[in-house]
């Protein structure tokens, strides 16, 4: 539970992208802890402090509440981790253009790029006067 409280501060700077994977559970089970999975977390609980509770919970509200994959118990797994499998490859795709992008633009700063694309223009202001 504590790693998913580090995922979940980790996310919330967009320091990493989270897919949420639901195996044989259901989100909404995680998100208010409860049936067979919110059993477990209320045991789990039962040896911790308020604090970390709180903490666990806000994690798997937020967490949960992202779109995320679902594995129900009739599924077939391996359909299922195929569907994993592209769901990640799409997100580091989507992560590797921003990386690129960026470095793009540092490049360009430094005036390493060759290419013809300009830089948006920002322009420094002064700072006012300020009268008291």
């Amino acid at each position: 539970m504590d790693e998913l409280v580090k995922m979940k501060r980790l996310a919330d700077k967009n320091k990493i992208q989270v897919i949420p994977i639901f195996y044989k559970v259901r989100a909404r089970d995680v998100r208010r802890q409860t049936g067979e999975f919110g059993d477990n977390f209320w045991n789990l609980a039962k040896a911790s402090s308020g604090d970390q509770i709180k903490k666990w919970k806000e994690a798997l509200e937020c967490i949960s509440g992202k779109m995320g994959l679902s594995l129900k118990n009739k599924s077939c797994e391996a359909d299922f981790i195929k569907e994993i499998v592209k769901e990640v490859v799409r997100v580091i795709a989507a992560t590797g253009l921003k990386e690129e992008e960026e470095n793009h633009f540092e490049k360009k700063r430094r005036k390493d790029c060759n290419c013809s694309c300009e830089l948006p223009d920002f322009k420094r202001s002064k700072p006012e006067k300020v009268v008291m």
